[in-house]
C-alpha cells in the first residue's frame, strides 16, 4: 500500500468519523432566561430502585459561539430564541430530552460556562452506550426514542407541560425497560404514587394517558418497522471525552443547521474500504 493509499484512507475516513463538536450553554427547562417555550413540571418517579420527584420535561441548551450557528438561520423546528429580558437575550437555543435518567446534567445559567457536545447518529450514539456500559440501557432503547422525538415532539412541545412532561418520560422508558409502555409503579422505569403529594400523583396519571396513546401507535406502526433509522433527523449530543460525566441528550436535527452526526460505525468503514480501492485502481491504471 503506497503513500497515495494511505493518504487517501486517512481523509476519507478520518473526514467520515469527525465529530462536529458544538460549544453549549447548558440550563435546565425551569430557568427563566429563556422563553416560555421551555416546558415541564415536577413528577414523582422512580428509577432502578431510587425515588425521585424532580423536574421532567424539555430543557435547552444555548448555544455559547455564534460561530456555531449559519448566519440567516432565522428559527428552525427544534430551536428558540432566548427571552429578550433573560442572561440569554437573542441567543439560538436548541430544545433537548435527557437520555440517561441516571446521568445528571452540568448545567449553569452563566452564559460565561459553556459544556461540549458531539452531535451522533443514532447507530453511533447507541455503540457508544454499549461500549461505555450507560446503566440500565436496553438495547434498541435510543432508537425508539428517536421515534418518539420524530413523531411526537410537535405535538408535545405546542401542547406544554404536561405533554414535555409525558415526552421525557416516555423516553426514559423506552430506554430502561424492555416492554415500553410508562406505568405506576411498574418496570424498571415508572411514575409512581405519592400519598403526600396529590398534585404529583394526579400529574403522573394525566402524563400515563396520554403516553398510552402514544405507544399505541407506536405499537400499531412497528415503532417505524425493522428498517426504520431517523438519519440526520434526529441528532444525539454527547459529551465527546465520557458519556458518564455528563447528561446526554436527544433533539431534532435542525435542518437549516445542517449538523455533520457522527455518522455509524460501519458507513465510517464502508467509505474507508471504497478508498482504498479507489487508490489501488488510480495506481494499476498509472501502471
Amino acid at each position: 500500500m503506497n503513500s497515495l493509499t494511505l493518504s487517501s484512507l486517512a481523509l476519507l475516513f478520518g473526514g467520515v468519523l469527525q465529530a462536529q463538536v458544538f460549544q453549549f450553554n447548558g440550563i435546565t427547562g425551569v430557568n427563566s432566561s429563556t422563553d416560555d417555550s421551555i416546558d415541564g413540571w415536577s413528577i414523582a418517579d422512580q428509577y432502578g430502585g431510587s425515588n425521585y420527584s424532580g423536574y421532567a420535561g424539555e430543557m435547552s441548551l444555548i448555544f455559547a459561539n455564534d460561530g456555531d450557528v449559519p448566519g440567516g438561520l432565522g428559527v428552525p423546528r427544534g430551536t428558540f430564541v432566548g427571552d429578550v429580558g433573560g442572561s440569554y437575550a437573542d441567543k439560538l437555543g436548541l430544545v433537548v430530552f435527557c437520555t440517561d435518567p441516571n446521568t445528571g446534567f452540568r448545567e449553569s445559567g452563566s452564559p460565561a460556562d459553556v459544556f461540549t457536545f458531539e452531535a451522533h447518529s443514532l447507530a453511533s450514539a447507541e455503540s457508544r452506550y454499549l461500549a461505555e456500559g450507560v446503566s440500565g440501557y436496553r438495547s434498541g432503547g435510543l432508537r425508539r426514542a428517536a421515534y418518539l422525538i420524530e413523531n411526537f415532539y410537535d405535538e408535545a412541545h405546542a401542547a406544554g407541560d404536561l405533554a414535555a412532561a409525558a415526552l421525557q418520560a416516555a423516553i426514559w422508558e423506552v430506554l430502561t425497560d424492555s416492554d415500553p409502555s410508562l406505568s405506576m409503579d411498574d418496570g424498571n422505569y415508572f411514575l409512581r404514587n405519592n400519598s403526600l403529594q396529590s398534585v404529583l400523583n394526579l400529574r403522573s396519571n394525566q402524563m400515563v394517558a396520554l403516553t398510552d396513546a402514544w405507544f399505541a401507535d407506536a405499537v400499531a406502526d412497528g415503532w417505524g418497522g425493522a428498517g426504520y433509522d431517523p438519519a440526520n433527523r434526529v441528532a444525539f449530543w454527547l459529551d465527546p471525552t465520557n458519556i458518564h460525566l455528563n447528561q446526554t441528550v436527544i433533539s431534532l436535527n435542525p435542518d437549516p443547521m445542517s449538523l455533520s452526526l457522527v455518522p455509524e460505525p460501519s458507513s465510517g468503514l464502508m467509505m474507508m474500504i471504497g478508498g482504498v480501492m479507489l487508490a489501488m485502481r488510480r495506481r494499476r491504471l498509472q501502471d
